[in-house]
C-alpha cells in the first residue's frame, strides 16, 4: 500500500467552492509558466504538501510555498468567470 500525503488547510474560498476541473481550467488560464502551473495543479488539484511536491518539481519545500502564495491571486482572478452564483 503507498502513502500519499494530503496538504493541510483549507483552499480559499474563491477556489474552494469550484468543481476540480474547473479549477484546473482557472489554473491553466492564469498565464503561470510551466513551472508555476504544475506547482498549483499538484497543489489545488492533486492536494499535495509543500515537501512532497518540491521533491516532484526538484525545488525546496520553501520555494514552492512562496511561489504558491505569489501565484494564488492571479488563479483566483482567473476563476472569476468559472464561479456560478445561483439565480
Amino acid at each position: 500500500m503507498e502513502y500519499y500525503s494530503v496538504a493541510r488547510g483549507d483552499l480559499p474560498p474563491e477556489l474552494a467552492m469550484l468543481r476540480k476541473d474547473d479549477r484546473a481550467e482557472a489554473i491553466r488560464s492564469a498565464g503561470l509558466g510551466i513551472l508555476d502551473t504544475e506547482i498549483a495543479m499538484r497543489y489545488y488539484i492533486d492536494r499535495l504538501p509543500h515537501a512532497d511536491i518540491g521533491a516532484c518539481v526538484g525545488r525546496d519545500r520553501s520555494v514552492v510555498g512562496k511561489r504558491i502564495k505569489r501565484m494564488e491571486p492571479q488563479i483566483i482572478a482567473a476563476s472569476r468567470p468559472h464561479i456560478n452564483i445561483p439565480q
